[in-house]
């Protein structure tokens, strides 16, 4: 799966850093005031506005338990949009990797960026043939 940051070997870094600072300006809680903490996590997620058919593609760049932040590398969805997020998580040892399926909704978006952050208000886990 190819994303915007998948074009530079440092482009995860870089809207990391731009990510925060951009919370930062905007006194966002996102940045200090976090309620989980979050993972440096590079992992392929399918995300789609709730209720619709058509799964885009994206990378994550950090995820805690109650939100994802990640670079789409389709359409950006506006700010308050409900959202269904697929997370493939990798397989370790002899088990088999399997998917996160999350609902939530967008809270940021990264101005002048495919990088947007949602919520994580339910979820569970699925087999990644279920969504092949």
């Amino acid at each position: 799966m190819n994303s915007p940051a998948d074009a530079h070997p440092s482009a995860r870094g870089h809207l990391h850093s731009l990510w925060s600072e951009a919370s930062d300006q905007a006194g966002g809680s996102w940045s200090g005031a976090r309620r989980a903490p979050r993972y440096l996590m590079d992992l392929e997620i399918r995300y789609r506005p709730a209720g619709t058919s058509q799964w885009s593609e994206g990378r994550t760049i950090d995820i805690s338990r109650c939100g994802v932040l990640f670079a789409g590398a389709g359409p950006v969805l506006q700010a308050t949009t409900p959202v269904e997020l697929l997370i493939a998580m990798p397989g370790h040892d002899s088990l088999p990797g399997a998917h996160v399926h999350c609902s939530g909704h967008i809270v940021r978006l990264l101005p002048e960026s495919p990088v947007m952050a949602s919520t994580i208000d339910a979820y569970s886990f699925e087999r990644p043939a279920e969504h092949q």
